[in-house]
């Protein structure tokens, strides 16, 4: 779940931030009035935000950059006029209108900050932030991520910056993504970044019928929402220490199509809407699973909750045949289907459901009797609020190849793109071809032994997967007539012959997604994603 200890995303000095901690308990007489850019450390527990609520709200927006009002105590003015030290610290008394809260908007006690020379400027010289970007954080009992090192994640974790829901990315995000920025960050620092914490169904469900009151708490020319949570098929555990960050997927979505509603707010990361739920959903693998030939999906169908409880002998029946006649029509048939064990006839494949993470909620079966209680299994599961689920041929792979793009804000369909990272991962069953175990990202010097070396058919394999990465990247604009700013595109590989390989679709992952220790790629996904907007 990408856990980290707090400071383990630290890449910018503890100088170079506001000193909240540093407080004078004596102030010089007098002082001038002043402008102060508040730069919170959003993984740390201690930090102090900026509370921002209108009157009769339940919501409270949480602010923890940007330009702020007060007075600069006169035991600074020296510092200010000689700023020829960067990093110099003067003393700031923030407005008294100001309200200071933690994290869970518990009331502190106003502060008296340390402050950079440089993040201090003339009173009046507010301008209207090119941009508001709120975070819509999780805001649970438990914190996500608390307690463990990045030594401890092994093969699959998620690297430095942990996952997108964790304190730490989003701080990732803000120092190396939004202040970063041409145009947001620099010595203007031209935005302004607030949370949004959800801790209960109440306040799922109050960013609907608030939504124009939280806009309106947005001061910037744009506003970009990221939605640093996790949809889900199960009513939300805020208490639980399980999974934090999962929230039930259509209180998530309604909370987010409102906002984008507005007219104002536009959902940055990780996809408008639209296109996010129908990533997640895994409905496309089922839709787009007849047009092998250019989609390049094995096998796949859906099945109501319905059918499967009133009677999942049939709808295990039901399912087979219609897999069958399509294995039949399939560009792989004339190769001998996906699978060995399926060449003479359909016999193994898997039962998943949508809104499912990290390789969960997958069920396999080995016949017809199996599938039937694999459904009724997927289908019963204690809390589960899914009304389908997924059932798919087994595709044998020695390897996945993971394909990053970048789409541009002007790609169309017919213009080729080329993916600007890639990676190889694998699974290590410890004997259990049903139950993958171990989670690996082998080289491709690894890659080359498991495939005696031959470099030609790996090479088709790529060109395969990037040619039909096209289709199925332009399958995206008919949910939003934008391009994703970022889309990671999964490939199951086996090598048939020398110089050959089949190479079958396996997932969409939305931005957020792993990046497979590839720590340069996060902050180039940040800045489109913060383009998106712009």
């Amino acid at each position: 779940m990408g856990k980290r200890k707090k400071g383990d995303v630290q890449k910018v000095k503890a100088a170079e931030r506001v000193d909240q901690d540093a407080s004078v308990t004596t102030l010089s007489t007098g002082g001038v009035a002043v402008q102060f850019f508040l730069d919170g450390d959003l993984a740390d527990t201690s930090t102090r935000y900026v509370a921002r609520k209108s009157k009769g709200m339940s919501l409270e927006l949480r602010q923890s950059h940007g330009w702020l009002n007060g007075m600069l105590d006169a035991s600074s003015l020296a510092e200010v006029h000689e700023p020829s030290h960067p990093g110099k610290l003067c003393t700031i008394v923030p407005d008294k209108e100001l309200i200071f809260v933690d994290r869970h908007g518990r009331r502190v006690s106003d502060p008296v900050l340390r402050v950079k020379v440089e993040d201090v400027r003339e009173a009046g010289a507010a301008t209207q932030p090119q941009m508001s970007v709120v975070f819509i954080r999780w805001g649970g009992v438990h914190r996500i991520g608390e307690g463990c090192e990045p030594a401890d994640e092994g093969q699959g974790g998620w690297g430095l910056f942990g996952s997108p829901p964790s304190d730490w990315y989003m701080d990732a995000v803000v120092k190396m993504g939004v202040l970063a920025h041409p145009i947001l960050g620099g010595v203007e620092r031209n935005v302004e970044v607030v949370s949004l914490f959800v801790s209960s169904d109440t306040d799922m469900q109050s960013m609907v019928s608030e939504a124009d009151q939280v806009t309106a708490l947005m001061f910037g020319q744009k506003i970009a929402s990221f939605w640093m949570l996790w949809p889900a098929e199960f009513a939300t555990d805020w208490e639980g220490d399980g999974f934090p960050g999962f929230v039930a997927r259509h209180s998530m979505f309604a909370g987010q199509r409102a906002l984008e509603a507005t007219g104002f707010v536009k959902s940055a990361f990780p996809h408008p809407s639209d296109v996010w739920e129908f990533i997640t959903s895994k409905e496309w693998m089922a839709n787009l699973s007849p047009q092998t030939a250019t989609m390049r999906l094995p096998a796949c169908v859906l099945l109501s909750k319905e059918a499967v409880i009133r009677n999942s002998a049939e709808a295990a029946h039901t399912a087979m045949l219609d897999l069958e006649a399509m294995r039949s029509s399939s560009v792989f048939a004339a190769a001998g289907g996906l699978a060995e064990v399926n060449q003479r006839c359909l016999c193994k494949g898997v039962v998943k459901l949508g809104w499912s993470w990290e390789a969960k909620l997958v069920w396999f079966w080995n016949s017809e009797a199996e599938l039937a209680s694999c459904l009724s299994a997927a289908m019963l599961l204690p809390s589960c609020t899914a009304e389908q689920c997924i059932v798919q041929e087994w595709v044998d792979f020695d390897f996945e190849l993971r394909l990053f793009f970048l789409p541009s804000r002007d790609w169309t369909p017919g213009i080729r793109l080329e993916p600007v990272h890639h990676g190889y991962t694998a699974w290590d069953n410890d004997g259990d071809a049903d139950a993958p175990q171990k989670f690996l990202k082998p080289k491709e010097t690894t890659i080359m032994q498991w495939w005696a070396g031959d470099k030609k058919a790996l090479a088709s394999a790529h060109k395969q997967a990037v040619d039909a990465s096209q289709h199925l990247i332009a399958e995206l604009l008919t949910k939003h007539e934008e391009p994703v700013p970022f889309i990671r595109m999964d490939w199951m590989l086996k090598r048939s012959s020398p110089g050959n390989a089949k190479v079958v679709f396996g997932e969409y992952c939305e931005m957020g997604a792993c990046c497979l220790m590839f720590e340069e790629l996060p902050p180039r996904i940040w800045r489109q994603a913060l383009d998106f907007v712009l």
